[in-house]
């Protein structure tokens, strides 16, 4: 897939926090993780896998053991485990809403792990879908 048919998917999947019931939608608001923001005294966020690396699907095991080093990454971070879907269901990766998290070093993460986008967001503004270059 061209990165512009990644984004397009990307754009159209739906993002779960596990075990929350909210879903982050792109270019709204979402009050209730404004709320979880707060209550962290944070400002900022970022949601990132280390799923599937350039867009390429790889066995279940070698994304676990990804996400694991991941998660090494961000042991200084509150997580919240997530779950990114396709609308067709066909494709999901597992991921972390990581709590103050900035977009600069959310975009460093995600070229560690050769990711192809992450989601950004901001206290009281919509998410934003970030292109990796």
């Amino acid at each position: 897939m061209t990165q512009k048919e990644l984004m397009q998917v990307f754009s159209e999947a739906t993002y779960n926090i596990l075990n929350s019931g909210i879903y982050i939608q792109l270019n709204q608001i979402n009050e209730e993780l404004d709320d979880i923001l707060e209550d962290y005294g944070v400002k900022e966020w970022v949601l990132i896998t280390a799923w599937n690396p350039g867009g390429s699907r790889l066995p279940t095991k070698t994304n676990h053991n990804q996400q694991i080093e991941l998660l090494k990454d961000l042991e200084d971070y509150k997580l919240l485990d997530t779950r990114g879907e396709s609308l067709d269901k066909s494709w999901f990766e597992d991921g972390y809403l990581v709590l103050g998290l900035s977009k600069i070093d959310g975009i460093e993460l995600a070229k560690k792990y050769k990711q192809k986008a992450i989601l950004f967001g901001t206290s009281g503004k919509p998410a934003e879908l970030l292109s990796i270059d």
